[in-house]
């Protein structure tokens, strides 16, 4: 799980533009629909993942679930992206 998120870049405009590319788009202070998630659903085909602020939650259903610590750029990415810095990766809505 960890390798993937080694690939998204290691500053946060890399972060940013490869989430962009891989068209993971998400909404603002969502676990489930965070970029990061999106981006880990779409790489490992795990089906409940949710990003908190410091860290992955894996659920893999009948009381099987794994917690892991974000890596400290990912968590920046996370409070960047909850305070709106990255509009280009906010999911838009059509009503």
């Amino acid at each position: 799980m960890l390798h993937h998120l080694e690939k998204l870049g290691k500053t946060q405009r890399q972060i940013v533009d490869n989430l962009i590319k891989e068209k993971c788009f998400g909404d603002m202070g969502e676990a489930s629909s965070c970029p990061i998630a999106i981006y880990l659903r779409k790489k490992t085909k795990k089906g409940n993942i949710e990003i908190d602020s410091t860290y992955i939650d894996i659920n893999f259903g009948q009381y099987n679930y794994r917690t892991l610590s974000l890596p400290k750029r990912i968590i920046l990415f996370v409070e960047n992206f909850d305070k709106g810095k990255y509009k280009k990766l906010i999911r838009k809505c059509s009503l």
